[in-house]
């Protein structure tokens, strides 16, 4: 909160100005509800704008650039010319999808940065980039690891019919290109990008006009809609709940969900190596039932005290 006497920044509940000790005006429930949620809305905002933007300007420079020839030397293009030239705009988007997604994420990151730069504040601070405690790291990953193949088998409950269309949408989004690209953006920077907007800021935002609780179930289901899909609704509803619990329990730190995330992330992946294409039920059930064990323990680990001059970087 703000003294609108020596303009300082004084931490939220304050009754008195930390520098020259004058009163600090109350704010109404309503008022901090309202504002909690204005700055956790306007940071998914920015999230979601800086993707729109790198993607229409790619995308239109890309059409220009196809399109220019035909228009400076003056030929008639037919319907033809031109649903082949924009079905070879969407395969040259598809194949690039993971660069825009690089310089969108570097450039939400780099906003971020020069922003509470701008305002004179700790980027770090004011995303919550704390330290946690060691040994509790691993342990953020394997129970990101271990959520992956629990999720999927709770998904294989919901109605055939909406799996399906999940299954068609995503086989059409699925981007070629280098498969180091893809893996660094989705089990590294995505992760990253994704805990500081919603847990970093969001969640941290939403949680100074109202309750922890409410402030988890809101966060969660504003990282559940950016997804699109119900059925990605869904699960990242879920999974904003369970590293919104992880940011709590590590010293309200962003690594923690960071590393979760990642873990998750990188999950699918070893899913996807271990079973491939296979239908056998007995695999299937051996690698959930063997992934409900970590996740038990992992929780386990995660649950436990933090041991005394465990907090290091």
């Amino acid at each position: 909160m703000r003294c609108p006497h020596c303009h300082t920044d004084n931490y939220e509940g304050a009754k008195f100005c930390l520098s020259c000790g004058c009163p600090l005006p109350r704010e109404s429930q309503a008022k901090k509800f309202f504002m909690a949620a204005l700055h956790a809305c306007l940071y998914v905002a920015l999230f979601m704008g800086i993707q729109f933007l790198v993607s229409f300007f790619y995308s239109f420079f890309l059409s220009f650039s196809m399109m220019a020839p035909h228009l400076l030397s003056g030929s008639d293009l037919g319907d033809d010319a031109v649903m082949a030239i924009t079905e070879d705009i969407v395969r040259i988007v598809n194949n690039n999808l993971h660069t825009m997604m690089l310089l969108s994420g570097l450039l939400t990151i780099l906003t971020l940065v020069i922003s509470f730069r701008l305002r004179k504040k700790s980027p770090t601070e004011e995303m919550h980039i704390r330290k946690i405690p060691l040994l509790r790291a691993p342990w953020c990953v394997v129970f990101g690891v271990a959520l992956q193949p629990v999720t999927n088998l709770l998904l294989n409950f919901l109605p055939t019919s909406l799996l399906m269309d999940f299954e068609e949408q995503n086989a059409l989004a699925d981007a070629a290109g280098p498969l180091a690209m893809e893996i660094f953006n989705v089990v590294i920077l995505t992760p990253i990008v994704e805990e500081l907007i919603f847990r970093g800021l969001a969640f941290t935002r939403l949680r100074r006009g109202m309750s922890t609780a409410l402030a988890v179930l809101i966060s969660s289901a504003l990282f559940g809609a950016v997804h699109g899909h119900l059925v990605s609704f869904l699960y990242a509803s879920v999974l904003g709940v369970a590293l919104a619990w992880l940011m709590r329990r590590n010293n309200d730190s962003v690594i923690a969900p960071i590393l979760c995330h990642a873990g998750f992330n990188g999950g699918n992946y070893l899913l996807q190596a271990l079973l491939g294409d296979t239908d056998n039920p007995l695999l299937f059930f051996s690698v959930t039932l063997a992934s409900a064990a970590l996740l038990v323990l992992s929780g386990f680990m995660i649950l436990r005290p933090i041991p005394a001059g465990d907090m290091r970087e």
